[in-house]
Protein backbone atom coordinates (compact mmCIF):
# COMPACT_ATOMS: atom_id res chain seq x y z
CA UNK A 1 0.00 0.00 0.00
CA UNK A 2 2.76 2.28 0.67
CA UNK A 3 4.59 1.24 -2.34
CA UNK A 4 1.38 2.82 -4.43
CA UNK A 5 1.27 5.76 -2.41
CA UNK A 6 4.89 6.72 -3.65
CA UNK A 7 4.29 5.32 -7.15
CA UNK A 8 1.48 7.91 -7.18
CA UNK A 9 3.41 10.91 -5.96
CA UNK A 10 6.10 10.26 -8.77
CA UNK A 11 3.90 10.25 -11.38
CA UNK A 12 1.95 13.42 -10.13
CA UNK A 13 5.47 14.94 -10.01
CA UNK A 14 6.44 13.82 -13.26
CA UNK A 15 3.40 15.35 -14.74
CA UNK A 16 4.10 18.80 -12.97
CA UNK A 17 7.17 18.87 -14.54
CA UNK A 18 6.12 18.14 -17.92
CA UNK A 19 3.30 20.88 -17.79
CA UNK A 20 5.85 23.44 -16.60
CA UNK A 21 8.22 22.56 -19.88
CA UNK A 22 5.06 23.29 -21.84
CA UNK A 23 4.29 26.71 -20.66
CA UNK A 24 8.04 27.44 -21.02
CA UNK A 25 8.07 25.82 -24.42
CA UNK A 26 4.78 28.52 -25.51
CA UNK A 27 6.61 31.44 -23.81
CA UNK A 28 9.46 30.70 -25.84
CA UNK A 29 7.63 30.14 -29.33
CA UNK A 30 5.37 33.28 -28.41
CA UNK A 31 8.34 35.41 -27.47
CA UNK A 32 10.03 34.29 -30.99
CA UNK A 33 6.50 34.83 -33.11
CA UNK A 34 6.25 37.80 -32.29
CA UNK A 35 10.01 39.11 -32.74
CA UNK A 36 10.01 37.48 -36.16
CA UNK A 37 6.24 39.73 -36.79
CA UNK A 38 7.77 42.55 -35.17
CA UNK A 39 11.18 42.71 -37.32
CA UNK A 40 9.30 41.43 -40.56
CA UNK A 41 6.89 44.28 -40.30
CA UNK A 42 9.91 47.04 -39.82
CA UNK A 43 11.78 45.39 -42.76
CA UNK A 44 8.68 45.23 -44.56
CA UNK A 45 8.39 49.27 -44.07
CA UNK A 46 11.57 50.07 -44.76
CA UNK A 47 11.86 48.24 -48.36
CA UNK A 48 8.21 49.99 -49.37
CA UNK A 49 9.53 53.33 -48.14
CA UNK A 50 12.90 52.37 -50.45
CA UNK A 51 10.75 51.38 -53.69
CA UNK A 52 8.84 54.24 -53.25
CA UNK A 53 11.85 56.59 -53.56
CA UNK A 54 13.42 54.68 -56.79
CA UNK A 55 10.35 54.10 -58.70
CA UNK A 56 7.93 56.95 -57.72
CA UNK A 57 9.59 60.14 -56.09
CA UNK A 58 12.80 59.89 -58.54
CA UNK A 59 10.77 59.40 -61.90
CA UNK A 60 8.81 62.65 -60.97
CA UNK A 61 11.63 64.93 -59.21
CA UNK A 62 13.70 67.21 -61.19
CA UNK A 63 16.75 65.26 -63.11
CA UNK A 64 19.91 65.11 -61.26
CA UNK A 65 22.67 67.34 -63.02
CA UNK A 66 25.59 64.63 -63.15
CA UNK A 67 28.28 66.88 -64.78
CA UNK A 68 27.75 69.30 -61.75
CA UNK A 69 27.52 66.11 -59.36
CA UNK A 70 30.09 63.88 -60.48
CA UNK A 71 31.89 64.98 -63.71
CA UNK A 72 31.75 65.48 -67.35
CA UNK A 73 32.60 62.19 -68.63
CA UNK A 74 30.74 58.95 -68.32
CA UNK A 75 32.51 55.29 -69.73
CA UNK A 76 30.09 52.86 -70.74
CA UNK A 77 31.31 49.51 -71.25
CA UNK A 78 28.93 47.57 -74.06
CA UNK A 79 27.39 50.79 -74.60
CA UNK A 80 26.90 50.04 -78.49
CA UNK A 81 23.44 47.48 -78.12
CA UNK A 82 20.49 47.06 -75.58
CA UNK A 83 21.27 48.58 -71.53
CA UNK A 84 23.85 50.04 -72.30
CA UNK A 85 23.44 52.11 -75.38
CA UNK A 86 20.05 53.00 -74.35
CA UNK A 87 22.12 54.10 -70.55
CA UNK A 88 24.48 56.29 -72.94
CA UNK A 89 21.31 58.23 -74.83
CA UNK A 90 20.06 58.87 -71.67
CA UNK A 91 22.96 60.13 -69.73
CA UNK A 92 23.45 62.26 -73.40
CA UNK A 93 20.47 64.16 -73.00
CA UNK A 94 21.66 65.57 -69.21
CA UNK A 95 24.44 67.07 -71.38
CA UNK A 96 27.19 64.51 -69.97
CA UNK A 97 29.87 63.74 -72.61
CA UNK A 98 29.92 60.00 -73.31
CA UNK A 99 32.71 56.94 -74.09
CA UNK A 100 31.63 53.99 -75.77
CA UNK A 101 33.41 51.02 -75.24
CA UNK A 102 32.95 48.00 -77.20
CA UNK A 103 34.45 45.73 -79.58
CA UNK A 104 32.11 46.08 -82.89
CA UNK A 105 33.65 48.88 -84.73
CA UNK A 106 30.82 49.10 -87.03
CA UNK A 107 28.51 49.57 -83.64
CA UNK A 108 30.53 51.95 -81.89
CA UNK A 109 30.48 54.37 -85.63
CA UNK A 110 26.52 54.01 -85.68
CA UNK A 111 26.00 54.75 -81.49
CA UNK A 112 28.84 57.93 -81.87
CA UNK A 113 26.25 59.28 -84.82
CA UNK A 114 23.13 58.39 -82.94
CA UNK A 115 24.58 60.36 -79.70
CA UNK A 116 25.45 62.77 -81.29
CA UNK A 117 22.53 63.90 -82.76
CA UNK A 118 21.43 64.13 -79.05
CA UNK A 119 20.25 67.98 -78.36
CA UNK A 120 22.15 68.30 -75.27
CA UNK A 121 25.26 66.12 -75.87
CA UNK A 122 28.81 67.27 -74.94
CA UNK A 123 31.42 65.27 -76.67
CA UNK A 124 31.79 61.48 -77.81
CA UNK A 125 34.57 58.97 -77.85
CA UNK A 126 34.57 55.77 -78.91
CA UNK A 127 37.40 52.71 -77.39
CA UNK A 128 37.18 50.22 -79.58
CA UNK A 129 38.49 46.77 -77.54
CA UNK A 130 37.96 43.71 -76.43
CA UNK A 131 37.39 43.14 -73.17
CA UNK A 132 37.13 39.33 -72.76
CA UNK A 133 40.96 39.49 -74.14
CA UNK A 134 43.03 39.45 -69.96
CA UNK A 135 46.15 40.81 -71.14
CA UNK A 136 47.35 43.52 -69.66
CA UNK A 137 48.88 44.70 -73.26
CA UNK A 138 45.22 44.89 -74.07
CA UNK A 139 44.11 46.90 -71.15
CA UNK A 140 47.15 49.80 -71.45
CA UNK A 141 45.94 50.21 -75.05
CA UNK A 142 42.90 50.94 -73.41
CA UNK A 143 44.07 53.26 -70.68
CA UNK A 144 45.94 55.05 -73.52
CA UNK A 145 42.45 55.63 -75.33
CA UNK A 146 40.45 56.73 -72.25
CA UNK A 147 43.03 59.23 -70.41
CA UNK A 148 41.66 58.58 -66.41
CA UNK A 149 44.55 60.55 -65.53
CA UNK A 150 43.55 63.60 -67.49
CA UNK A 151 39.78 63.34 -67.85
CA UNK A 152 36.94 64.14 -65.56
CA UNK A 153 35.30 60.88 -65.52
CA UNK A 154 32.30 61.16 -62.88
CA UNK A 155 30.72 57.88 -64.34
CA UNK A 156 31.61 54.14 -64.98
CA UNK A 157 29.01 52.03 -65.75
CA UNK A 158 30.45 48.40 -66.21
CA UNK A 159 27.88 46.79 -68.67
CA UNK A 160 29.27 44.70 -70.76
CA UNK A 161 29.05 41.04 -70.24
CA UNK A 162 28.74 38.10 -72.47
CA UNK A 163 25.05 36.10 -71.97
CA UNK A 164 25.17 32.37 -73.41
CA UNK A 165 23.51 31.87 -77.08
CA UNK A 166 21.24 28.85 -75.83
CA UNK A 167 19.98 27.36 -72.77
CA UNK A 168 22.06 24.53 -72.14
CA UNK A 169 23.56 22.09 -69.28
CA UNK A 170 27.35 22.91 -68.25
CA UNK A 171 29.14 19.92 -69.99
CA UNK A 172 27.58 21.30 -73.23
CA UNK A 173 29.87 24.56 -73.07
CA UNK A 174 32.72 24.60 -74.48
CA UNK A 175 35.71 25.56 -72.20
CA UNK A 176 36.64 28.60 -74.62
CA UNK A 177 33.33 29.61 -74.53
CA UNK A 178 33.12 29.60 -70.57
CA UNK A 179 36.67 31.33 -70.02
CA UNK A 180 35.11 33.83 -72.77
CA UNK A 181 32.29 34.23 -70.53
CA UNK A 182 34.46 34.72 -67.26
CA UNK A 183 36.73 37.01 -68.73
CA UNK A 184 34.56 39.37 -69.93
CA UNK A 185 31.85 39.58 -66.68
CA UNK A 186 34.93 39.32 -64.19
CA UNK A 187 37.99 40.80 -65.39
CA UNK A 188 36.63 43.04 -67.44
CA UNK A 189 34.93 44.74 -65.01
CA UNK A 190 37.81 44.24 -62.88
CA UNK A 191 40.09 45.87 -64.76
CA UNK A 192 37.65 49.37 -65.91
CA UNK A 193 37.17 49.68 -62.30
CA UNK A 194 40.52 49.57 -61.16
CA UNK A 195 41.45 51.92 -64.26
CA UNK A 196 38.75 54.86 -63.73
CA UNK A 197 38.07 54.64 -59.34
CA UNK A 198 41.39 55.86 -58.00
CA UNK A 199 40.88 59.10 -60.03
CA UNK A 200 37.42 59.37 -58.98
CA UNK A 201 38.39 58.75 -55.06
CA UNK A 202 41.48 61.27 -55.48
CA UNK A 203 38.92 64.12 -56.81
CA UNK A 204 36.59 63.15 -54.02
CA UNK A 205 33.41 62.89 -56.42
CA UNK A 206 31.85 60.22 -59.11
CA UNK A 207 30.32 57.20 -59.16
CA UNK A 208 30.41 53.40 -60.21
CA UNK A 209 27.87 50.93 -61.79
CA UNK A 210 27.86 47.65 -62.03
CA UNK A 211 25.64 46.00 -64.00
CA UNK A 212 24.97 42.45 -62.41
CA UNK A 213 21.83 40.58 -62.91
CA UNK A 214 18.69 39.31 -60.76
CA UNK A 215 19.96 35.20 -62.03
CA UNK A 216 23.18 36.53 -59.64
CA UNK A 217 20.79 36.39 -56.87
CA UNK A 218 18.17 33.81 -57.84
CA UNK A 219 20.47 30.67 -59.21
CA UNK A 220 18.50 28.84 -61.82
CA UNK A 221 19.40 26.02 -64.85
CA UNK A 222 21.26 26.25 -67.84
CA UNK A 223 22.85 29.79 -66.42
CA UNK A 224 25.20 27.80 -64.29
CA UNK A 225 28.49 30.24 -65.65
CA UNK A 226 26.73 33.75 -66.69
CA UNK A 227 25.17 33.33 -62.84
CA UNK A 228 28.17 32.56 -61.16
CA UNK A 229 30.02 35.36 -63.13
CA UNK A 230 27.08 37.87 -61.69
CA UNK A 231 27.66 36.85 -58.36
CA UNK A 232 30.96 37.75 -58.09
CA UNK A 233 30.14 41.23 -59.63
CA UNK A 234 27.41 41.04 -56.74
CA UNK A 235 29.62 40.38 -54.27
CA UNK A 236 32.48 42.83 -55.38
CA UNK A 237 30.32 45.61 -56.15
CA UNK A 238 29.29 44.98 -51.91
CA UNK A 239 33.05 44.96 -50.92
CA UNK A 240 33.60 48.05 -52.82
CA UNK A 241 30.51 49.31 -51.11
CA UNK A 242 32.04 48.86 -47.37
CA UNK A 243 35.54 49.65 -48.48
CA UNK A 244 34.90 53.03 -49.75
CA UNK A 245 31.41 53.94 -47.51
CA UNK A 246 33.60 57.16 -46.00
CA UNK A 247 34.52 58.08 -49.43
CA UNK A 248 32.53 60.66 -51.50
CA UNK A 249 31.83 58.84 -54.29
CA UNK A 250 29.01 56.59 -54.81
CA UNK A 251 29.43 52.80 -55.86
CA UNK A 252 26.18 50.90 -56.92
CA UNK A 253 25.15 47.55 -57.74
CA UNK A 254 22.29 47.30 -60.73
CA UNK A 255 20.45 43.79 -60.62
CA UNK A 256 18.01 43.64 -63.71
CA UNK A 257 15.79 40.90 -64.51
CA UNK A 258 14.25 40.57 -68.18
CA UNK A 259 14.96 43.64 -70.20
CA UNK A 260 13.59 43.47 -74.00
CA UNK A 261 16.89 43.86 -75.63
CA UNK A 262 18.28 41.78 -79.11
CA UNK A 263 20.54 39.51 -76.72
CA UNK A 264 17.13 38.66 -74.94
CA UNK A 265 15.05 37.76 -78.05
CA UNK A 266 17.59 36.13 -79.78
CA UNK A 267 18.40 33.21 -77.64
CA UNK A 268 14.55 33.03 -75.75
CA UNK A 269 11.97 34.31 -78.81
CA UNK A 270 11.06 37.22 -76.97
CA UNK A 271 9.58 39.79 -78.87
CA UNK A 272 7.69 42.81 -78.15
CA UNK A 273 8.20 44.80 -74.25
CA UNK A 274 5.35 43.84 -71.67
CA UNK A 275 5.21 44.60 -68.49
CA UNK A 276 7.39 41.91 -67.13
CA UNK A 277 9.96 42.57 -69.56
CA UNK A 278 10.72 46.48 -70.25
CA UNK A 279 11.87 47.84 -73.09
CA UNK A 280 16.22 49.02 -72.83
CA UNK A 281 14.83 52.24 -73.05
CA UNK A 282 12.56 52.58 -70.12
CA UNK A 283 14.46 50.80 -68.52
CA UNK A 284 17.58 52.92 -68.90
CA UNK A 285 15.35 55.72 -67.72
CA UNK A 286 14.50 54.62 -64.76
CA UNK A 287 17.86 53.23 -63.94
CA UNK A 288 19.17 56.59 -64.33
CA UNK A 289 16.61 58.70 -62.64
CA UNK A 290 17.25 56.16 -59.33
CA UNK A 291 20.70 57.01 -58.91
CA UNK A 292 19.28 60.44 -57.43
CA UNK A 293 18.24 58.62 -54.38
CA UNK A 294 21.72 57.11 -53.86
CA UNK A 295 20.53 53.68 -53.03
CA UNK A 296 23.24 51.47 -53.07
CA UNK A 297 21.23 48.02 -54.79
CA UNK A 298 18.67 47.74 -57.12
CA UNK A 299 16.95 46.11 -59.94
CA UNK A 300 15.62 48.93 -61.93
CA UNK A 301 12.28 47.81 -62.75
CA UNK A 302 9.53 47.63 -60.27
CA UNK A 303 8.70 44.39 -61.39
CA UNK A 304 12.06 42.95 -61.11
CA UNK A 305 12.04 43.84 -57.80
CA UNK A 306 9.06 41.59 -56.84
CA UNK A 307 11.25 38.90 -59.07
CA UNK A 308 13.93 39.63 -56.61
CA UNK A 309 12.16 39.53 -53.42
CA UNK A 310 11.05 35.50 -54.36
CA UNK A 311 15.07 34.27 -53.26
CA UNK A 312 14.36 36.71 -50.07
CA UNK A 313 10.55 35.32 -49.16
CA UNK A 314 12.25 31.28 -49.64
CA UNK A 315 15.13 32.37 -47.45
CA UNK A 316 12.82 33.85 -44.87
CA UNK A 317 10.53 30.88 -45.06
CA UNK A 318 13.64 28.39 -44.61
CA UNK A 319 14.57 30.83 -41.62
CA UNK A 320 11.08 30.37 -40.38
CA UNK A 321 11.47 26.23 -40.90
CA UNK A 322 14.42 25.89 -39.06
CA UNK A 323 13.21 27.97 -35.98
CA UNK A 324 9.82 25.72 -36.14
CA UNK A 325 11.78 22.00 -36.36
CA UNK A 326 13.82 23.78 -33.27
CA UNK A 327 11.28 24.27 -31.24
CA UNK A 328 9.59 20.73 -31.94
CA UNK A 329 12.66 19.85 -31.01
CA UNK A 330 12.67 21.36 -28.03
CA UNK A 331 9.27 20.37 -26.70
CA UNK A 332 9.55 17.21 -28.11
CA UNK A 333 12.37 16.50 -25.53
CA UNK A 334 11.22 14.48 -22.47
CA UNK A 335 10.90 16.30 -19.69
CA UNK A 336 13.12 15.65 -16.66
CA UNK A 337 11.87 13.25 -14.41
CA UNK A 338 12.54 13.09 -10.77
CA UNK A 339 14.70 10.39 -9.52
CA UNK A 340 12.41 7.39 -8.30
CA UNK A 341 13.67 6.58 -4.42
CA UNK A 342 14.84 3.42 -3.95
CA UNK A 343 13.78 0.86 -2.23
CA UNK A 344 15.59 -0.39 0.71
CA UNK A 345 16.64 -4.18 0.63
CA UNK A 346 15.03 -6.05 4.14
CA UNK A 347 15.65 -9.15 5.57
CA UNK A 348 12.26 -10.71 6.70
CA UNK A 349 12.84 -11.68 10.43
CA UNK A 350 11.15 -14.69 12.15
CA UNK A 351 9.43 -13.24 15.15
CA UNK A 352 10.58 -16.58 17.53
CA UNK A 353 13.89 -16.19 16.40
CA UNK A 354 16.30 -13.54 15.99
CA UNK A 355 17.67 -15.12 12.71
CA UNK A 356 16.62 -14.09 8.58
CA UNK A 357 14.16 -16.00 7.60
CA UNK A 358 15.58 -18.52 4.41
CA UNK A 359 15.44 -17.20 0.98
CA UNK A 360 13.14 -14.55 2.70
CA UNK A 361 15.27 -11.49 0.91
CA UNK A 362 13.04 -9.49 -0.99
CA UNK A 363 12.64 -5.92 -2.14
CA UNK A 364 9.94 -4.05 0.02
CA UNK A 365 9.47 -0.34 0.96
CA UNK A 366 9.32 -1.19 4.71
CA UNK A 367 11.16 -3.20 7.45
CA UNK A 368 8.85 -5.93 8.45
CA UNK A 369 8.70 -8.71 10.69
CA UNK A 370 7.31 -12.02 9.68
CA UNK A 371 4.02 -11.68 11.36
CA UNK A 372 3.28 -8.01 10.32
CA UNK A 373 3.93 -9.44 7.01
CA UNK A 374 1.60 -11.84 7.45
CA UNK A 375 -1.08 -9.57 8.48
CA UNK A 376 -1.10 -7.67 5.58
CA UNK A 377 -1.45 -10.32 2.87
Amino acid sequence: MFASFKNIEHLLETISNYNDHSKNFLTLASALGVLIIITYSICLTFRVIQLLRLYVFSQLCCKTDFTKKYGKWAVISGSTDGIGQSMAKELARRGMSIIVVARNEEKLAKTKAMLEREPNVGEVETVKVDLSDPSMENFDKVRAQIDPDNRDIGLLINNAGSFPDRYARFNRFDMEEIVSIVNLNVLGTLHLTRMIMPGMIERGRGLVMNVSSILGEMPGPYFNVYGATKSFVNAFTRQLQMEYGSHPIDIILLQPGPVSTKQLIATSKVSDPSFLIPSADDFARTSINALSTRIQCYTGAMVHEFMKSQSRIFTCLGLISSITKFLVIMNGKKPELSPVPKRKKVQLVSAQEDRPLAGSATDTPMHMTSSEFGANK
